[in-house]
């Protein structure tokens, strides 16, 4: 079986949208601004390590999702 990998932003995204969440909602839960949240879903920048803990949680996935999809 193939498994399609998407950039971590795209995962991101998707995420936070099934969770109802605005980026501003995100952003205060991770402790980032939201014009960040917005560059990680377009994929200009990856989130800084120190920022996967926090967002793992506020995504209710673990860090590995984020990072690999798996």
């Amino acid at each position: 079986m193939k498994i399609k990998k998407y950039p971590i932003g795209n995962r991101i995204k998707t995420l936070r949208k099934e969770l109802d969440k605005l980026q501003r909602q995100l952003a205060a839960e991770v402790g980032v601004s939201r014009t960040t949240i917005g560059k990680w879903e377009r994929n200009e920048v990856k989130p800084n390590v120190e920022n996967l803990p926090a967002l793992s949680k506020a995504l209710k996935k673990p860090i590995s999702y984020l990072l690999i999809g798996e």
